[in-house]
């Protein structure tokens, strides 16, 4: 919740958008207390990742402290004082990232029918909506498994949004992959790209399907990528299928090379 939210202006002008009150109660409070009724079980710990001390103040940190007490919890606080993702953001919690775990942005809210397979090594809460143009989408396989996620479609991909709730089994598998993101200088241009690879790698793929990866970025940003996937190639133990136009992408990444002209195998 370390964001302050301008795009909720005016009404976060004064008030952090997690911090807005729905009838009365904060945005970030309702929150909370849902995912706990959710996950019906003891809840160890609550980690709350903070940002500018002048927006998150000590009386901020006093009634998120009460909130975690009053759900038999351990409250945790966190401080991100640079603004640099949502990845690095999670990496602050970084004691916190072990076991069991629901990371949640904290300026969700919404109506919607929550579940919890506990058995699944991860979940994310989706919900359905009339424009999903304007959201990030998942796409499923007929298994219901979701094999990934498109960020504003600009053709339909399903209308199932991402609403910002995700459980992982093991939140450890989850501090691995964004440390190697963030070691691979997340920060700079392409983070979109870098957190869809991340995103992907969260559920175990059995493989890893890179549509034109680098399409939209400049030369310049497509330097600074370049060497994150040629390490990723060599680090992971799935297969990579890498679909490009780009001859130096080509070369530097491939194993064997398959090319298509209007479809057909040549």
């Amino acid at each position: 919740m370390a964001g302050r939210g301008s795009r909720l202006r005016p009404h976060s002008l004064t008030v952090p958008k997690p911090l807005i009150p729905v009838a009365g109660i904060p945005i970030v409070h309702r929150l909370v207390a849902d995912i706990a009724g959710v996950l019906n079980t003891e809840i160890e710990e609550i980690a709350f990742i903070l940002g500018d001390p002048a927006w998150f103040g000590d009386d901020v940190i006093e009634s998120l402290k009460d909130l975690a007490v009053s759900l038999g919890a351990k409250p945790t606080i966190y401080r991100q004082l640079d603004p640099k993702g949502t990845g690095h953001a999670i990496m602050c919690a970084e004691p916190s990232l072990s076991g069991p775990a629901v990371i949640a942005y904290a300026d969700t809210l919404i109506r919607a029918d929550f579940d919890l397979d506990k058995q699944a090594d991860a979940v994310i809460w989706t919900k359905k909506v009339d424009n999903p143009e304007a959201y990030g989408v998942v796409n499923l396989n007929q298994n219901q498994e979701i094999i990934e996620l498109v960020e504003k479609p600009a053709h339909f991909v399903s209308d199932q949004a991402v609403i910002g709730i995700y459980y992982f089994k093991e939140v450890g598998i989850l501090k691995k992959e964004l440390q190697f993101v963030l070691d691979n200088n997340i920060i700079n241009g392409g983070e979109k790209q870098r957190v869809a690879i991340a995103r992907a790698l969260f559920s175990q793929p059995e493989l890893l399907l890179m549509d034109e990866p680098l399409a939209s970025l400049d030369t310049q940003r497509k330097r600074e990528i370049l060497p994150y996937l040629e390490k990723l190639r060599l680090e992971l133990k799935i297969p990579i299928v890498y679909v490009t136009h780009s001859i130096d992408e080509l070369s530097r990444l491939a194993d064997w090379v398959v090319v298509l002209d209007q479809g057909r195998v040549v």
